[in-house]
């Protein structure tokens, strides 16, 4: 669902505009009710039944903050276009760690300072994971150097699941030495997983010392060889014909699935770059 929400001043109403985007892909239009959690308390529902629709309701004041479907009552998709202070405050102040997230995502779209630096606050104190992964998410989406401090200022985030989301987004920052600096501690935590990500990332950065970091963590072992298949992916990624070699061998008889199925497609990318 693509929802768009706006304060008509003139009237005093609070103005929600649905787009059911499986309409054009030949699916019907659901019929169904979506509520919207207002600041303050009050929560308002909009009866929907066509593709694009429009639903409005009396308001003296715009809300500082409106959340969507709080309960998760509708198996939907949101993208969401909100007036970017009112997505601050929600990020801030949203009732659900999801409603926190989904105002991250709408965010990372927007990219200004204000933006970049809400998004570092949530990374840093939002007390339920999935909204600081989402977060670390948006900041590598803006880019620049204030998201990038932010991600490093990330990489000791006490959860794993954050640290995998910050080593991930510092991919992102290709041929930053800022990026492989904070990468290298996350190659070497606690959890394989996170190592995992942490090398694929260091592949994305493609630096020159990339190479020889992923190489030597090839034989290491792992649960489900989550740091070998990182370090492949991450090799792979490099887009190197020279490493061919090495993801046949790993392509091979006597290694685990998840290591030759990493290889097979670390191959197929360096392959792509002899043409």
């Amino acid at each position: 669902l693509k929802l768009t929400l706006s304060y008509d001043y003139k009237e005093k109403k609070l103005v929600l505009a649905v787009n059911q985007k499986q309409v054009k892909k030949g699916r019907p239009a659901f019929k169904f009710k979506l509520p919207l959690q207002l600041a303050g308390g009050k929560t308002v529902v909009a009866e929907l039944s066509q593709e694009d629709q429009t639903v409005s309701w009396d308001a003296s004041s715009r809300p500082k903050w409106a959340a969507i479907d709080p309960a998760l009552a509708a198996l939907a998709e949101y993208e969401l276009e909100w007036p970017e202070d009112m997505l601050l405050a929600e990020l801030a102040d949203g009732p659900t760690g999801v409603d926190r997230a989904l105002a991250a995502e709408a965010l990372a779209k927007k990219g200004s300072p204000k933006v970049v630096a809400a998004l570092a606050d949530c990374l840093k104190k939002d007390k339920f994971w999935g909204t600081a992964a989402t977060c670390a998410e948006g900041l590598a989406k803006t880019g620049g150097k204030a998201a990038l401090d932010a991600l490093v200022a990330g990489a000791g985030h006490k959860e794993a699941r954050v640290r995998r989301a910050v080593a991930n987004a510092l991919g992102g920052f290709t041929r930053k030495p800022e990026a492989l600096a904070a990468l290298k501690p996350l190659a070497a935590d606690e959890s394989w997983h996170v190592q995992g990500d942490a090398l694929r990332a260091i592949g994305s950065l493609r630096l020159p010392e990339s190479r020889g970091i992923l190489e030597s963590r090839l034989d290491d072992k792992s649960w489900h060889d989550a740091v070998a298949a990182g370090a492949l992916d991450g090799l792979g990624r490099l887009k190197d014909v020279s490493l061919l070699p090495v993801f046949e061998k790993w392509m091979g008889v006597g290694h685990s699935i998840y290591a030759r199925d990493a290889a097979l497609v670390a191959y197929a990318r360096a392959a792509e770059s002899k043409d």
